[in-house]
């Protein structure tokens, strides 16, 4: 998330009644990440292990998170339309927040994302992650674009930039492994 526009125009931005007495006698880097990691946060909640950190190098923050194995779910819960947790939850999500019915006969504010179209297969669900934070942070920070920068889980960056499923690299890996002539014979590989 880059910092733009220095201490005045930023000024602005923290004078909501959303915001408190914390933030008094931070620097705006500070203000900044306590701020996005928060969105952040709120974003990914029930999705992290432990809560996101933040540091600030030069004219950015960067803010990283450890997912939980509960990440890939394709429907966020909120609370029902007429309590404050429901009213929060679309304050939060805005237009892609809707009152759903669930089986259980509960009524609840809830996000849903859909695959893209055409997409074969549970893959997409990767990419809910990053489609989460892209929209909150599009929506809570929107002078300052944020970039997504990293594999999404369950994919791994090589050292020329490309992404590859780490299924397919593993694979990949086992062949070559399989098919070696060196001085020890591997016969079978497996990822777990």
């Amino acid at each position: 998330v880059p910092l733009l526009g220095g201490d005045d125009a930023y000024a602005a931005s923290l004078a909501t009644d959303e915001d408190d007495a914390s933030i008094l006698g931070l620097t705006v880097a500070q203000a900044v990440g306590r701020r996005v990691c928060a969105t952040v946060e709120r974003a990914l909640a029930g999705r992290l292990r432990r809560p996101p950190r933040w540091d600030c190098d030069g004219d950015a923050i960067t803010i990283g998170a450890s997912l939980s194995t509960d990440a890939w779910r394709q429907v966020l819960k909120g609370g029902a339309p007429p309590t404050d947790e429901g009213r929060s939850f679309r304050a939060f999500w805005g237009d892609r927040c809707q009152a759903r019915r669930f089986k259980d006969g509960r009524v609840l504010e809830a996000v849903v994302w859909e695959p893209p179209q055409n997409c074969i297969g549970d893959g997409w669900k990767r990419l809910l992650p990053q489609r989460s934070l892209a929209h909150a942070l599009a929506r809570h920070e929107p002078r300052r674009p944020a970039s997504l920068d990293g594999a999404p889980p369950g994919l791994m960056r090589d050292d020329a930039g490309h992404v590859s499923d780490a299924r397919t690299a593993f694979e990949a890996l086992a062949t070559v492994l399989r098919k070696g002539d060196g001085p020890l014979r591997v016969d079978h590989a497996s990822p777990s």
